[in-house]
């Protein structure tokens, strides 16, 4: 997730549980090159890039950003991601306790620092514009 502030462990657990998905570095199993194997990898990767796709991560605002990385630790932490249905074939991305609880903190985390760039409204500017129109 370039442009993303994110620790060696999570990136681990991303880009071996997610980026399948998530990211244009998806890794095509064997029989993800043949029907009907590739019509449901095809199909799940392109649902999960409309979702959130990392590759892009750079591309999104800070309002968005802060909206996907509530969802990530949200879906992480709950196991709502990756669908079961997808776990069905890839037994290998689900995410265990310890990794949705890693992926979570990391999201929360980086939501703080997104809002601390946030450049805040100037108060003081509005109050003396206030203090303007009295006058």
């Amino acid at each position: 997730m370039q442009g993303a502030t994110v620790p060696a462990d999570v990136q681990a657990v991303m880009q071996n549980k997610c980026a399948d998905c998530h990211s244009d570095n998806t890794r095509w199993p064997a029989w993800g090159y043949l029907a009907p194997g590739s019509w449901l990898m095809e199909r799940d990767v392109h649902e999960g890039r409309e979702h959130l796709d990392m590759s892009r991560w750079q591309s999104f605002d800070q309002d968005t950003k802060i909206e996907l990385l509530s969802k990530i630790g949200s879906e992480a932490r709950s196991g709502e991601m990756p669908p079961k249905q997808y776990v069905w074939i890839h037994r290998s991305a689900k995410l265990s306790p310890d990794e949705g609880e890693l992926v979570y903190a990391w999201a929360k985390a980086e939501r703080k620092r997104i809002r601390q760039q946030t450049p805040a409204t100037d108060a003081g500017d509005a109050g003396n514009q206030k203090g303007a129109d009295t006058k």
